[in-house]
């Protein structure tokens, strides 16, 4: 049968669950680990496509993608080195706030147009993204799609000035680490400095995501929403109304570093001048023993037979066992 809906055709009779029926919300959490920029495909396929065929496919629901993707990076009008930056940040008064303006509005548009030229990919049933990162759930959303043109919409989270900016705050930070390498005790304060700016970071963009997921959700409580994010991203469920989503959460079994524990904390409470050092002690550790072993003998033969898997899971513990040997008095981290 079609019907009309939204003054589009489509070729499926959408059958909505009760009023009473709390939005489904899925959280996915796959991606992880210090210097780690990949998603584990096998991981989110294995989480996303039973819900997508369980929940969309066979009870003919909508559903919605808050894709993590951010473009602060290929702006017109932002920086191009690390010299650019620095000039941004330095402006003041008048001329600060316009180039944040115009920061702001580049950005405002990327995500308007990114998220049209999705939706038109999507009215042809072809691929919804098209970018070199894999989620690994792609060709699922692919297959309902053909059958059901826009059962399965997606789009990018919010793009915004502030993100932007805290984002090259944060690339200055890391640049006074990598300056400070030979003088411990400076290479420390400006770990700390850029984990603090790092928790600005991730919280600003989780909370603007889940006011994008709450608006939503307003406009159509039956629509289920899908996000998939980092496993440093997992305590944003408490951003998320409980007594009206359904929330249903997969999170990958890598160990956080130090760095994305201390932001997972942050989701409750922000740390302490001083916990966020402890933290940069234990982090400057973890970086430097697993940036050593990812090299070893044992963790190229375990990639190399693609058990990548247990290479990582190896990599991080005895990361994280050795940083906490090196630091033996923690005022703040407690011990399982």
């Amino acid at each position: 049968m079609i019907t009309q809906h939204f003054s589009k055709t489509y070729l499926y009779q959408p059958t909505f669950p009760t009023p009473m029926e709390k939005t489904k919300l899925l959280l996915v959490f796959g991606k992880h680990g210090y210097q780690r920029e990949k998603y584990d495909e096998q991981f989110s396929k294995n989480a996303i496509v039973p819900f997508l065929e369980q929940e969309i496919e066979n009870k003919k629901r909508t559903a919605i993608i808050i894709t993590e993707l951010l473009e602060y990076n290929n702006l017109k009008s932002g920086p191009r080195s690390i010299d650019d930056k620095k000039k941004i940040m330095a402006l003041t008064g008048k001329k600060a706030q316009t180039k944040r303006n115009l920061i702001n509005a580049e950005l405002q548009a990327i995500e308007k147009k990114i998220n049209q030229k999705w939706k038109e990919t999507r009215e042809y049933g072809e691929p919804f993204m098209k970018r070199t990162l894999n989620l690994g759930f792609e060709y699922k959303v692919l297959e309902i799609n053909t059958k059901s043109t826009g059962q399965i919409e997606n789009i990018i989270e919010p793009q915004t000035a502030q993100t932007a900016y805290n984002a090259w705050k944060a690339d200055l930070l890391a640049e006074k680490i990598e300056e400070h390498k030979f003088n411990p005790e400076k290479q420390i304060d400006a770990l700390a400095d850029y984990s603090e700016q790092m928790i600005q970071f991730q919280l600003k963009r989780d909370k603007d995501i889940a006011s994008l997921a709450d608006k939503l959700q307003k406009q159509n409580p039956e629509r289920a929403i899908i996000i998939p994010r980092g496993t440093a991203h997992k305590g944003m469920e408490v951003l998320f109304d409980n007594t009206i989503y359904d929330i249903i959460k997969h999170e990958a079994d890598y160990a956080l570093d130090f760095t994305d524990e201390l932001i997972l904390k942050s989701y409750k409470s922000i740390p302490t001048k001083e916990e966020i050092k402890e933290y940069a002690k234990l982090q400057n550790h973890y970086v430097n023993n697993y940036t050593k072993n990812r090299t070893s003998l044992v963790q190229i033969g375990w990639r190399i037979f693609g058990n990548e898997h247990n290479a990582e899971l190896n990599l991080e513990k005895n990361a994280r066992e050795y940083a906490l040997s090196m630091v033996k008095e923690l005022s703040y981290y407690k011990k399982d």
